[in-house]
């Protein structure tokens, strides 16, 4: 019977209780007090994907409770970007509106074919949150940096669109993909349509 009461799974669980309270900070202009909070939240999520994996208590509610806290996440950033920080919004405004815009088609995308988010845990994805994560406390504590943004910006549309052709591609959900290559070459099961035998009787 699988364990929902375990340590990754409250770590995921506490970014979940932070949203409402980051919209909050948000939404009261509390600059200082939304960025120490947010660190707190992307620190969390780093955590419980590391000791789910370390304890062996990899998980699928583990798994969507994850992927819920990064949907969270993801929310409070573009609510804090919008509201706290709009010179830099709107001097970037295509590129923030198309990075939002892919990141929410993929969430439609699996929401439509599969009725639920999946935890898919592409390398490039977790790549893409270390350095957007590292990009935002940057930014929040430090203040905006161009370079940076360039940078989390590229990646970002590559991991995005790598998720929407994986999502496009699968027949059936599954999680711990690693890329669309790894896919491709070693999980044909999940794309592939199965090949019946026909049984042929000789006459």
């Amino acid at each position: 019977m699988e364990k929902k009461l375990n340590l990754p799974n409250l770590l995921s669980a506490f970014r979940l209780l932070m949203f409402p309270i980051l919209i909050y900070f948000i939404y009261t202009l509390q600059e200082r007090a939304f960025a120490w909070l947010f660190m707190a939240s992307l620190f969390s999520d780093i955590a419980d994907g590391y000791l789910a994996r370390k304890l062996n208590m990899v998980t699928p509610f583990g798994s969507k409770l994850d992927s819920w806290g990064d949907l969270t996440n993801f929310l409070a950033a573009i609510y804090a970007i919008y509201n706290l920080y709009p010179e830099e919004f709107h001097s970037h405004f295509f590129q923030f509106v198309l990075l939002f815009a892919l990141n929410l088609l993929g969430i439609s995308l699996l929401f439509l074919k599969f009725k639920r988010l999946i935890g898919m845990h592409l390398y490039v994805s977790k790549i893409t949150g270390y350095v957007q994560g590292f990009f935002l406390m940057c930014w929040f504590l430090l203040g905006f940096n161009e370079w940076l943004f360039i940078g989390m910006i590229a990646i970002s549309y590559l991991s995005y669109l790598e998720e929407i052709i994986l999502i496009i591609l699968l027949r059936k959900p599954d999680h711990d993909l690693k890329g669309l290559y790894w896919v491709i070459k070693h999980r044909k099961d999940l794309w592939q349509k199965s090949e019946l035998p026909i049984n042929r009787q000789n006459n």
